[in-house]
């Protein structure tokens, strides 16, 4: 079976870190209703909800100790994305290793006040569980959701979807984020 040109580029552009920002290109006509929103408004003063065109939406609230979290998300018709990332004040955490940075996200997505029943983050919690033992591709650790290999950090339509996580660093802040897409 092969992958259909759209979600071939949405897998491609999760490859490349970008899972959310070129959604628009390939869907401006999906008709589907846009995500919900994932945390709870009231839970966190100061969140923010954007409603953006290709069915996405992106969230964001303060944390404790400076941290943010953003949440992204997209859909239409054959797959759902989704990207938790974690902003860090990078003097804080300047001297964190990759795993400790995969340990508090796991943490702190476990804490999230969210909108949607208790467990919506319980695949991404459990990916980076094991994401330890996930060699890195590009700087990124990539899992697929069927267990199968994660071919150039991508996983195959058959896979139903997988995982990514990525630290990147910027000059102020480390940015640690956690998809998830789902295809169909």
């Amino acid at each position: 079976m092969t992958i259909p040109a759209a979600l071939r580029r949405i897998l491609l552009c999760l490859a490349c870190s970008a899972p959310l920002t070129v959604l628009a290109q390939f869907n401006a006509g999906c008709t589907m209703q846009p995500p919900q929103a994932a945390l709870q408004a009231k839970a966190y003063p100061g969140y923010k909800l954007e409603r953006r065109k290709a069915n996405r939406t992106i969230e964001s609230a303060p944390l404790r100790d400076g941290m943010q979290v953003e949440i992204q998300q997209g859909q239409c018709v054959d797959f759902v994305v989704s990207a938790v990332t974690l902003v860090l004040p990078r003097q804080a955490h300047a001297e964190a290793s990759e795993n400790e940075l995969m340990e508090l996200a796991r943490s702190e997505i476990g804490r999230l006040k969210t909108s949607a029943a208790a467990g919506k983050y319980d695949e991404l919690q459990q990916f980076l569980t094991q994401a330890r033992g996930i060699p890195a591709q590009r700087g990124k650790r990539s899992a697929c959701k069927d267990q199968s290999e994660a071919q150039a950090g991508q996983c195959s339509w058959e896979s139903t979807g997988g995982f990514i996580f990525e630290v990147r660093y910027k000059p102020d802040t480390i940015r640690v984020t956690v998809t998830e897409y789902t295809s169909a």
